[in-house]
């Protein structure tokens, strides 16, 4: 059914033989924070070839990295670490989303977020903006329902919310490259400022800050930019110029 609505089927493994009989079902396996150092379990697991979303709650790093380096030692190096906080429900101020960039920076692995916080998006949104590609979240069809997670579990229309704010969190992100976007052409060629009269020029008057400014270009020609004030300072018309004339290299003596 899972593979049918395009989704990935994994599940958690909390022993050997677990991992043994969900071995031919699912694409990749889960390790949960409470099994992180049973390293004869991780190793198990890896030597499975399959990725692995291993969680690292109530771990110091050095923990982690013992983790880390038990499974890689595998020769299977698909491994994701998930920043958790093993407390049912976890106060927003004890997320410590920013563990998952400590968390990459110290293994080079892919990261993300185990959050098992009430707020159906705000750890998610914040995982996201640094950096996390994945996002584990507890679901329900009820918060009413008995059991130890339902309380704090998203509840459907609360995991449609999250997952549209992540991605408009990833469109938010952009490419990262500082370059003029095309919305801002218009604006940019409408509100830069360039060098204009302030009143008309005789050919051969000099320019002063009496009859030069840096203005706004509005829909006039685009003359030089005000980078080059002090240089238009130190020359004259070589034209007559009206008010609110672009001054141009052309008009430069």
């Amino acid at each position: 059914h899972a593979r049918e609505k395009g989704l990935v089927f994994f599940g958690a493994v909390f022993d050997e033989g677990a991992a043994d009989l969900l071995d031919e079902h699912v694409e990749l396996f889960k390790i949960a924070s409470y099994e992180m150092t049973h390293l004869p379990l991780l190793r198990h697991v890896a030597a499975k070839g399959k990725p692995v979303i291993l969680s690292t709650g109530t771990a110091h790093l050095a923990e982690v990295q013992r983790s880390v380096q038990a499974f890689l030692a595998t020769g299977n190096a698909e491994l994701a670490l998930l920043q958790c906080t093993a407390r049912y429900p976890t106060p927003i101020e004890d997320l410590n989303v920013r563990a998952l960039v400590t968390l990459r920076e110290a293994f080079d692995l892919p990261t993300g977020l185990s959050d098992h916080s009430r707020d159906p998006v705000l750890g998610p949104m914040t995982a996201v903006a640094l950096g996390a590609t994945i996002i584990e979240k507890h679901f329900t069809l009820s918060n009413r329902l008995p059991g130890p997670d339902h309380a704090f579990a998203v509840e459907p229309d609360e995991l449609a919310l999250l997952v549209r704010r992540v991605r408009e969190v990833e469109a938010a992100l952009g490419d990262g490259r500082k370059e003029v976007l095309e919305v801002e052409q218009e604006l940019r060629s409408f509100s830069r400022r360039y060098l204009f009269t302030t009143r008309s020029v005789r050919a051969g008057e000099p320019f002063t800050r009496d009859n030069v400014a840096a203005l706004r270009r509005g829909v006039l020609d685009a003359g030089l930019e005000p980078e080059h004030f002090e240089r238009v300072l130190s020359a004259r018309a070589t034209r007559d110029l009206p008010a609110e004339s672009p001054i141009t290299e052309e008009d430069l003596a």
